[in-house]
């Protein structure tokens, strides 16, 4: 608090790369400045991540002891798809991790507000936020699920490149879940409706 009411301290942060466990960002800028004596803000930061451009602002609350409140707002225009998927785990899904092609390209928006545990890290129980997406020219080769059911009705090699229209929606996080709304998706291979949680 004194370091803040005399000097009004602001950083200009640059670093060629960063990494953290298994995550590399490169070309990593930043200005980082404190609104009021509380509230650390890291405005107009960008980097890449794995070729791709990412931009992130994000507001840190000092004020508590063990918990630190956070508020973001990440933007990425033509992310790489296969990065992004792979990123994530898959998502969980093992099938998805077989397929022999996932490409794309993703826009988000994110606006996501939480807090850190000193301890444990993020608290993913306190996300709260929304995802607005953009998903262009989608491809899906040789997905295994989708390949076993086009056996039996229709002929595989339409089901073997599958591709996608765009996707333009919102996904809403509360705690530990994410809510898709209905949306459409339209491919060479199927039209379908998408909702759930």
């Amino acid at each position: 608090l004194n370091l803040y009411l005399k000097f009004h301290p602001e950083l200009d942060i640059q670093i060629d790369s960063f990494r953290h466990k298994f995550t590399l960002l490169t070309d990593l800028r930043s200005k980082v400045v404190f609104q009021g004596s509380s509230l650390l803000e890291f405005a107009d930061m960008h980097f890449e991540y794995r070729g791709s451009p990412v931009q992130l602002n994000a507001n840190l609350s000092l004020d508590q002891d063990t918990i630190t409140p956070l508020s973001l707002n990440l933007l990425t225009e033509y992310f790489d798809l296969g990065t992004l998927v792979e990123t994530y785990n898959y998502f969980g899904l093992s099938a998805l991790q077989s397929a022999q092609k996932i490409a794309g390209k993703v826009s988000l928006n994110a606006n996501l507000t939480g807090q850190i545990n000193d301890a444990s890290g993020l608290d993913p129980k306190s996300l709260l936020g929304a995802v607005q997406f953009t998903l262009h020219e989608a491809e899906l080769v040789n997905f295994e699920p989708i390949q076993r059911i086009a056996e039996k009705f229709f002929r595989t090699e339409r089901f073997e490149s599958i591709r996608f229209a765009p996707v333009t929606d919102t996904l809403y996080i509360t705690q530990e879940v994410v809510h898709i709304p209905r949306m459409e998706i339209q491919s060479t291979a199927f039209n379908l409706f998408l909702e759930g949680h």
